[in-house]
């Protein structure tokens, strides 16, 4: 949190081009400019310390359990299955793209 306030304030310090200087960085990318360079340097900074460890909770969240499986004697509907409808679907040549489209819908 120390690290992410750090950077948060050095955004809020960083100025703006200069009036006097926005013509000549006018022709050049973005990347010449080192006040444009220290905004994203610094907007890509905080989004890291802010949605990394976001990330890290989520993945050991989802490691932390084992997966789900479901129980031996249930059987799974096989009529709403995307192999079911492209089978039963008329075949030009996108039917293909359609019928795995509506199948996984159907299925959900």
């Amino acid at each position: 949190m120390i690290l992410t306030t750090a950077a948060v304030v050095a955004l809020w310090m960083n100025p703006a081009t200069p009036a006097d200087q926005v013509a000549q960085y006018a022709d050049k990318p973005w990347f010449q400019n080192p006040y444009q360079l220290t905004d994203f340097v610094l907007m890509t900074t905080v989004g890291f310390l802010i949605y990394g460890p976001v990330m890290l909770i989520g993945l050991h969240g989802r490691w932390s359990w084992p997966p789900r499986r479901p129980p031996a004697r249930q059987q799974v509907s096989r009529g709403c299955s995307a192999t079911w409808v492209a089978r039963r679907l008329p075949q030009p040549w996108w039917a293909g793209l359609l019928s795995t489209t509506v199948g996984t819908v159907v299925s959900m």
